[in-house]
């Protein structure tokens, strides 16, 4: 009788765990490129996490997060040290079932050169439709521009309102594919190093 509560509760609590939902909530952000700088104070950048769909358990404001300090620097090289990120490991990442719930997307292009800028334009289509191909709920709520710029000078900026939601197994995905980034064809880590991942 007790190995059978244990055993309920272990799968209770797998399926709680599998029914974590993250929930990115981006609202009137703007941002200026290459300068890396939110150009609206009043922007809104949060993960909002569920379980059984409906709790909410926590939610953290991502724009408290200083991406510059030292420690988050810290971090993030010590996370991706060695990794091999190309275009196969965003093809794969691309195979991760999220589902984009509101996306009202406008960019702004300008290069020094006209026809770059068209042809940026034209990539920055295929990029976003290739982003949202599949993972729509509702095509109501889904809106996207590209304008290019023509005044002879280098210009990227962004305006978004979305909310995506990933679930805990795509998550785990994830976490496989940017792995597997760190190793190349011949299944050698990309770090010269062979005893880097030995732990893993």
């Amino acid at each position: 009788m007790i190995l059978f509560l244990i055993l309920a509760i272990i799968i209770i609590l797998l399926k709680i765990f599998f029914s974590i939902d993250l929930k990115l909530e981006i609202e009137n952000l703007r941002i200026e490129l290459p300068k890396n700088k939110i150009t609206n104070k009043d922007s809104k950048i949060s993960l909002k996490i569920y379980i059984l769909n409906k709790i909410k358990i926590a939610e953290i404001n991502l724009k408290k997060i200083d991406l510059k300090s030292d420690k988050v620097k810290s971090r993030l090289q010590k996370q991706f040290k060695g990794n091999k990120f190309n275009l196969d490991t965003i093809k794969l990442l691309n195979k991760v079932n999220y589902i984009i719930e509101k996306l009202n997307l406008k960019v702004y292009i300008g290069t020094e050169d006209a026809a770059i800028t068209a042809i940026g334009v034209g990539i920055g289509y295929t990029i976003v439709s290739n982003f949202i191909s599949g993972k729509i709920l509702g095509y109501e709520n889904i809106e996207y521009e590209i304008f290019p710029i023509y005044q002879n000078k280098n210009i990227l900026k962004l305006e978004l309102d979305s909310i995506i939601t990933l679930k805990m197994e795509n998550i785990i995905d994830i976490i496989k594919l940017i792995k597997k980034g760190r190793v190349d064809k011949n299944g050698r880590t990309s770090n010269r190093r062979a005893y880097a991942y030995s732990n893993e």
